[in-house]
């Protein structure tokens, strides 16, 4: 199966991708190039997360967009930024093995390889940060400290290792438990890898972090 854009007015297209039984609808998206579409994305899996994230090629070593992560039952929509014409690929960072191929076609179809600049959704990565980063390790489904501080108003690098071989993770914070506000989210690595996430600038206070596959992987932010 493949889900085909449709163009709505002001250019770029939009089409639907569901999510159900650990497996998406469709092996394959269409998209236009040289303009943001929109892919409405419905997680039909009641209690797991899936998102859709999207890379050069299989060997996910760049990153294009990277969707947020959603509980089904739930529906976003995802804001794709211009691609070349080309063939890409996507996954559910979750569940890696849900995946398949973004085509990107000219007008008339085809075009030459892909040259897009990665260009993330959410997720942070290395660079900047302070000079002595914290560490935080996930082994065994669980972090290696349920407190983690950093200094107030100024970025902050935490360095996370993760060593839960195939599984996924990755640290978010918010402003409390209840997940109304997220203040950062990074990347999600599969183990084993590690990664240098830099936070911004945080004013002094408690705050909440979990893995965001993982939720009951949890604990506290003291900035200050």
């Amino acid at each position: 199966m493949e889900a085909t854009a449709a163009t709505p007015g002001g250019g770029g297209t939009r089409i639907t991708v569901g999510a159900q039984g650990l497996q998406f609808d469709t092996n394959r998206i269409e998209l236009s190039a040289g303009a943001p579409s929109t892919i409405h994305f419905e997680n039909n899996d009641p209690g797991i997360q899936h998102n859709i994230a999207i890379f050069t090629d299989s060997s996910l070593g760049t990153n294009l967009f990277r969707g947020e992560i959603v509980t089904g039952p739930a529906a976003v929509d995802y804001r794709i930024p211009p691609l070349e014409p080309g063939t890409y690929y996507f996954h559910c960072d979750v569940h890696p093995t849900m995946s398949g191929s973004v085509v990107v076609k000219a007008a008339g179809g085809g075009g030459p390889p892909p040259t897009a600049t990665p260009a993330t959704g959410g997720g942070g990565g290395g660079g900047g940060g302070t000079a002595n980063p914290s560490t935080v390790t996930a082994q065994g489904l669980a972090f290696s400290t349920t407190e983690i501080a950093l200094p107030p108003d100024a970025p902050s690098t935490i360095h996370f290792e993760n060593k839960d071989a195939g599984v996924s993770h990755d640290i978010a914070i918010y402003t409390d438990s209840s997940l109304g506000t997220n203040l950062f989210r990074g990347q999600i690595i599969t183990g084993p890898a590690s990664i240098d996430y830099s936070i911004p600038p945080l004013k002094p206070g408690t705050y909440y972090f979990h893995c965001d596959v993982h939720p009951t992987m949890d604990g506290s932010v003291t900035v200050g």
